[in-house]
């Protein structure tokens, strides 16, 4: 029973050691709208004297992502976006960049139309009549046959209200079919 009770204290005492280092070592991840200035939100914003060893950072702006980790010894000169220090108890604190990534993602609808087209054989131009394209208007063209697959193509022109024009290569095969779709 003794030996069993030992046993017990022994592990108890591990357990708590263990929690005990790992409560020390707590990493936090912060989130930011902007990387400077100092405002609300601002990844300068942070302060200093909170911060440890191991803390990251991802700020969110409109155009990008960043993550940031916390090097508590670098002292270097604030360079942003690679390196921001924190406005107040700053010491020798600084976020380190470690990645940037774009956050815009483009969901493209169509307002011009799609359709399928097969190209003209024997020849180098085919049109494509469409009355929803416009001089700014986006086509993109997705083979839709076998033939269609080895089939060089380009948008070479686009009429107003009208149509578009597609310049391929020149093959007797009559079955280059292409889906299309037109971004306005």
């Amino acid at each position: 029973m003794e030996s069993t009770l030992k046993k017990l204290i022994a592990f108890c005492t591990i357990l708590f050691c263990l929690f005990a280092v790992h409560a020390e070592a707590k990493q936090w991840t912060y989130a930011a709208t902007s990387l400077t200035g100092g405002g609300s939100g601002a990844l300068d914003a942070i302060d200093g004297q909170n911060l440890q060893e191991g803390d990251i950072a991802h700020v969110t702006t409109s155009a990008y992502t960043y993550e940031y980790y916390l090097k508590p010894d670098s002292g270097a000169a604030e360079s942003s976006p690679a390196i921001i220090m924190p406005n107040v108890n700053a010491g020798t604190k600084r976020w380190i960049l470690s990645s940037i990534n774009t956050t815009k993602i483009y969901l493209l609808t169509s307002n011009g139309g799609a359709g399928t087209v097969t190209l003209t054989a024997s020849a180098v131009t085919t049109f494509v009549s469409n009355t929803s394209v416009t001089a700014n208007s986006l086509v993109f063209l997705y083979p839709a046959s076998n033939s269609a697959s080895g089939v060089t193509t380009y948008i070479s022109a686009i009429t107003s209200g009208v149509s578009f024009r597609i310049i391929h290569t020149n093959t007797s095969d009559v079955d280059k079919t292409f889906n299309y779709l037109v971004i306005n």
